[in-house]
């Protein structure tokens, strides 16, 4: 519209892909935190890898990130009521699961 900076795909997809490794760091320590958070962040990351592909390749890719973006979104929703409701109640009403790495 304004015309102040045209990005082309590429240029999203490196921005992309900078997220891509920021989001790969948080699964890792997320493995320790509990399995909601790990799955979490391990659909982010396939959705971030899936958008990446999308802007440097096949652009069908962006579609299926949208798609695979919605449960990642169900998780951080689950994990968020998580928090609130068993701080709330002070005891563990929404599980959260143990982590992958103790």
């Amino acid at each position: 519209f304004f015309k102040v900076y045209e990005s082309s795909h590429t240029d999203v997809g490196y921005y992309m892909l900078a997220w891509t490794l920021y989001t790969l760091i948080l699964f890792v320590a997320s493995l320790r935190v509990h399995k909601a958070m790990a799955i979490t962040f391990g659909l982010l990351l396939i959705g971030f890898i899936l958008l990446v592909v999308g802007h440097f390749g096949n652009p069908v890719f962006n579609k299926i990130a949208g798609y695979e973006l919605i449960p990642c979104a169900l998780g951080a929703w689950y994990m968020m009521a998580a928090i609130i409701i068993n701080d709330l109640a002070g005891k563990t009403v929404l599980p959260t699961g143990k982590p992958f790495i103790q």
